[in-house]
């Protein structure tokens, strides 16, 4: 079985495997499993979704949310405590791209 560090595959869920579909304008966010009901943290890659085990990935989410928050001027808490926040800013779809290739690369997912 896949380290629920690592996601098994792109939008499956790391402990049972099962198929996982986040919003596509979410960035990042959490969720449960739909089938095993596990609590998921997902960041949104190039071709999909990408899920990890919530407790697991502290440190990814730290990351990823310090990394967001910078480059758009925002608070770090109040951009984990409210991933939506993205969704408020007048942001194009190629910027959008940028940034989830920029998280990519930087979180060491490429």
């Amino acid at each position: 079985m896949t380290s629920h560090l690592s996601p098994a595959n792109n939008d499956r869920c790391p402990h049972c495997e099962g198929e996982v579909k986040s919003d596509p304008v979410d960035i990042f966010g959490d969720k449960p499993c739909p089938n095993c009901d596990k609590r998921l943290w997902f960041l949104t890659a190039a071709d999909s979704a990408r899920f990890f085990d919530y407790d697991a990935a502290v440190d990814l989410r730290k990351q990823a949310v310090d990394i967001i928050a910078e480059r758009f001027n925002l608070d770090v808490k109040e951009l984990a405590e409210n991933p939506k926040l993205l969704q408020e800013l007048d942001t194009d779809s190629l910027e959008a791209l940028e940034l989830i290739m920029d998280l990519e690369e930087q979180l060491g997912l490429v």
